[in-house]
């Protein structure tokens, strides 16, 4: 019997020193934290670069520096001479040019389908108001009452009106053709200082924005100039000799210029 008792006791004490164990284990595995995860490490980003707008490298434009006509403005004048030429359905089909006795003035056109009228100052050179003058006395022109019209119309020429003012004095004619030659130098004369501004205009729109059209607009001078239809020639030198030596214009343009000077320069006075 002491045998069996002592059995039993060691076998309740195993019993409960296993379940001490398992208890413990299992607290143990219930209180456990699990392993914390790592925080990733922040790399920090760079601050934007403020470049100051003084160190900023200054912006290249493909622009042409801008050009202005030779033509100088004129001072203050008193229109004395008004020429006004209309023909519908020309390339420029209306002119209107006004100036005082030295030769300042204004010319205003239009231009085919453009719908806006172009003014540019004006100033003729001392041979052309000579040759004005020269006529207008001649014709007598403020104490005559001569019609110049011929006989038959031709409104197909185009019309021309002209007035002249002296004080208190003033006479318009108007007529499309006549026989009479000194009124015809009148108007043709006229007709040439609008050949010559108009051209004027169209090469200094040429040369500021589309070059590659001045050597078409000295074919036209040159044209204007073998059939006598410029005023006064060497009125145009010191443009012509500007756009020679001009390299932003096509050289083929330029040597044209060149040409037209040496040719103005021999050609009689």
């Amino acid at each position: 019997m002491p045998n069996l008792c002592h059995t039993r006791v060691a076998v309740l004490s195993l019993f409960a020193l296993l379940s001490l164990g398992a208890t413990g284990i299992g607290q143990t595995r219930k209180n456990q934290r699990p392993a914390p995860t790592p925080t990733p490490i922040a790399t920090p980003t760079p601050d934007p670069i403020t470049v100051p707008e003084t160190s900023a490298a200054p912006h290249k434009r493909n622009v042409r520096p801008e050009w202005k006509m030779s033509v100088p403005v004129p001072a203050t004048y008193v229109g004395t001479h008004l020429f006004l030429f209309e023909r519908p359905g020309f390339l420029v089909p209306r002119i209107r040019i006004e100036h005082d006795d030295a030769g300042k003035g204004k010319i205003s056109f239009d231009r085919e389908g453009s719908g806006e009228t172009i003014s540019d100052p004006l100033e003729l050179s001392p041979n052309t108001i000579a040759g004005i003058a020269a006529v207008l006395k001649r014709l007598a022109f403020l104490d005559s009452t001569e019609n110049y019209q011929y006989t038959n119309d031709m409104p197909q020429m185009g019309t021309n009106t002209f007035t002249l003012k002296s004080g208190e004095r003033a006479r318009t004619v108007t007529y499309n053709w006549t026989t009479n030659a000194d009124a015809k130098f009148l108007i043709d004369e006229y007709r040439r200082i609008g050949n010559e501004f108009v051209w004027r205009f169209e090469l200094a729109l040429a040369r500021e924005n589309q070059p590659l059209q001045t050597p078409k607009l000295f074919r036209a001078l040159e044209s204007y100039l073998k059939r006598n239809e410029i005023s006064d020639p060497p009125h145009i030198l010191p443009l012509l000799r500007d756009v020679a030596g001009d390299e932003r214009v096509p050289l083929i343009a330029r040597n044209s210029a060149a040409k037209l000077i040496r040719q103005i320069e021999k050609s009689p006075k």
